[in-house]
């Protein structure tokens, strides 16, 4: 071997190793049991960005259109608007999108910039290192679609501990008719994740690949049969994988403040929800297409579940639940995947809960958010609705949580979550909720003035029962910042209630009055002057005598 492939070998291994002994990997879910068990995992809604992004289009075998129900076309990969049979004029293309960093430049959709700020106080901006490999295209500014990359590494020197982060930013599309203009975006994501990057013989590059013709399946799932993005069949969770290396996510430093900047579509209004703890917002704009989204927040502690049981030891409860799950009615081995973002789903977790007995499998620190849809029918109140700017984010650790924007209800802003009483060590969980609300929506509820506003936060238990918290309010650049923190579970609903001191009408000034003199009489006299002319004399009487013509007074 020669001296630099040597050096290289060394460097490489050293890259790989840094930091084991400060940092601490994130929980593993467990594995499957090698006999047939069914159960439920709940964990946030996953996008597979880990193999990069996806530009497709299907190609129809014969008239039969695609379907859900009736399918006989299949996918292809497109590497670009200008491929033959990705011709955007007369196919439907799908599309998400995971962003480049902007590196100065603001054409796009990118992600801009990554800082943490240490717990005294001083911030370090991370610099860009590479974007792993996977699948990649290349966009096209007159159908507004950007490039789609792949997650993107970032590193600070001066960091201590873990120094390596993994970002991403992606934007998932509505699929492009030949009749559409442009690519209408649908969500974004964005997430940050700390690791150390290992070698590891089973790691392996994720991509898409296309099924030949033959099969009646769609583009192959570049997970196999791994359900999540903690890829942890070989026991770790990886945050992003290339041949022989994974990503080992690590825990976050939860008194550290992380901050992302990214440049969005103006298309993304309305409402963001995630897993931070007292986040900031600021918007700003960058030309007539894009705006800057910059959030800033700590992460948050955030509880899984994952139950599997044998089938012998189901009861009524569950066999109602699954009744239709064909997976269920053949006994086979499989775990149903819930999303957090769905009070719904909390009828799974009540039926499982003898097995859990109240304690969570396994917690995590957390530091994301996205987008709500649009039309998801959350609200409809005027105030908390907008097509043209961002109006405000609710974040939570719970379990479950309501995906949707707090209800206006009773002159309240109700908001409701669900989780379990303990942590997997037995302590009790307490949870976090933070509202951050435009200050002019927080008015338009209220028909309040621009006066300084005040609120009423509360948090009770289904059973009626007020829990104790500790709360949060205050108001900045035109942002309302509400928060709850430290109340126990298992299925509270947040009650915040705006207030306003009544504006005392200023007292109307007595007007000064100042006194005149009053006026003196006056008393009119006659008097008499004398008057000559020549040697003639004239005696003139009266109220205002005058010497006549010609006469000077003497």
């Amino acid at each position: 071997m020669k001296l630099s492939s040597l050096y290289a070998t060394l460097l490489f291994s050293l890259l790989l190793n840094q930091g084991w002994a400060q940092a601490s990997d994130t929980s593993p879910i467990p594995e499957w049991k090698s006999y047939p068990t069914f159960g439920i995992e709940i964990t946030d809604t996953v996008m597979f960005d880990m193999a990069g992004s996806l530009l497709s289009t299907n190609e129809v075998l014969g008239s039969t259109p695609r379907s859900e129900s009736n399918y006989d076309g299949y996918d292809r990969l497109c590497s670009s608007l200008e491929v033959e049979y990705c011709d955007p004029t007369k196919k439907t293309l799908n599309s998400r999108a995971v962003l480049n960093p902007c590196l100065g430049i603001y054409l796009n959709p990118c992600l801009d910039e990554v800082r943490v700020t240490d717990d005294s106080g001083k911030t370090y901006k991370l610099d860009y290192v590479r974007s792993v490999r996977g699948n990649t295209f290349k966009g096209d500014k007159k159908f507004k679609l950007p490039d789609g990359g792949t997650i993107s590494l970032w590193r600070s020197e001066q960091l201590s501990g873990v120094k390596d982060f993994a970002v991403t930013y992606s934007i998932e599309y509505f699929g492009k008719k030949p009749s559409d203009i442009f690519f209408k975006p649908r969500l974004a994501n964005v997430s940050i994740q700390p690791f150390i990057a290992r070698s590891n013989s089973k790691a392996r590059n994720f991509s898409y690949r296309e099924n030949p013709p033959s099969s009646p399946n769609r583009l192959t799932n570049p997970f196999g049969s791994v359900s999540s993005i903690g890829l942890n069949d070989f026991g770790i969770n990886c945050a992003w994988q290339e041949d022989l290396v994974c990503g080992a996510e690590q825990e976050f430093e939860t008194n550290y403040i992380y901050s992302v900047s990214i440049v969005t579509p103006k298309e993304f209004t309305g409402w963001l929800q995630g897993r931070l703890y007292s986040p900031q917002i600021e918007v700003q704009t960058v030309s007539n297409d894009l705006n800057k989204i910059s959030v800033n927040a700590k992460p948050v502690q955030v509880p899984r579940v994952v139950s599997d049981i044998e089938y012998s030891r189901t009861n009524n409860e569950i066999e109602e639940l699954f009744k239709s799950d064909k997976s269920f009615q053949n006994k086979s081995h499989f775990r149903n995947i819930l999303s957090t973002d769905n009070l719904n789903n909390l009828k799974y977790l009540d039926a499982f809960n003898k097995f859990l007995k109240d304690k969570a499998t396994l917690t995590s620190t957390k530091w994301s958010f996205k987008t709500m849809e649009k039309d998801d029918g959350s609200t409809s109140n005027k105030c908390l609705v907008s097509n043209t700017k961002l109006m405000g984010m609710v974040t939570t650790n719970a379990m479950i949580y309501e995906g949707g924007v707090p209800e206006f209800k009773d002159g309240n802003l109700e908001y409701r979550v669900a989780g379990l009483h303990l942590n997997p060590d037995n302590s009790v969980f307490l949870g976090a909720y933070d509202l951050v609300l435009r200050s002019e929506a927080a008015r338009c509820l209220y028909q309040f003035t621009n006066a300084p506003l005040s609120a009423e936060i509360s948090v009770t238990g289904s059973d009626g029962e007020k829990k104790i918290a500790t709360t949060k309010v205050s108001e900045e650049k035109g942002w309302l910042h509400l928060g709850a923190y430290n109340f126990t579970f298992s299925q509270p609903t947040i009650k915040m209630t705006l207030k306003q001191a009544a504006v005392t009408p200023s007292p109307t000034p007595t007007p000064l009055v100042t006194s005149s003199p009053s006026p003196h009489a006056v008393i009119l006299r006659k008097s008499t002057i004398t008057c000559v002319k020549g040697k003639q004399t004239k005696k003139i009487t009266g109220f205002s005598p005058k010497c006549p013509a010609g006469y000077k007074k003497k």
